[in-house]
């Protein structure tokens, strides 16, 4: 979702929900605030930055996208989960990942890979993910 025009979108899901019917909205965000910042994520950050276009939006930030979703008039909140995680990446498993992503180059998915290997192969980064459950308003 959060690659879609919400103001566009979410018309079409309200009109194609029942009444009991629910908007879930799961996005896994690269980072964990709460967690100590990794040399990789540090090496991950300058990757991005090297393009010198920010990001349009907050993708990543829940808040924004209940407002969103809230300020369409369209949707009501049921509720908003936070989730914390964990997981170890080996270089193909980072190259693999990381090639999945729309916005990221094969030069840039290379660098990422790279990074792994200057760290010995392998990486546990922290994730945290979000879930929004929203019922169509009347």
């Amino acid at each position: 979702m959060h690659w879609m025009d919400l103001d566009i979108i979410l018309p079409i899901i309200h009109r194609s929900l029942t009444a009991d019917g629910r908007l879930l909205v799961w996005r896994n965000v690269f980072g964990d605030a709460a967690a100590e910042v990794t040399p990789f994520r540090l090496e991950i950050e300058r990757i991005v930055q090297r393009r010198g276009i920010p990001r349009a939006g907050r993708p990543e930030d829940a808040d924004a996208t209940v407002k969103k979703i809230t300020d369409s008039g369209l949707f009501t909140i049921e509720r908003l989960r936070h989730y914390r995680w964990t997981i170890d990446l080996t270089t193909e498993q980072v190259r693999a990942l990381f090639g999945t992503f729309s916005d990221w180059t094969p030069k840039e998915v290379d660098r990422a890979a790279s990074a792994v290997d200057a760290r010995g192969g392998a990486v546990s980064e922290s994730y945290t993910s979000w879930l929004i459950a929203a019922s169509p308003s009347p």
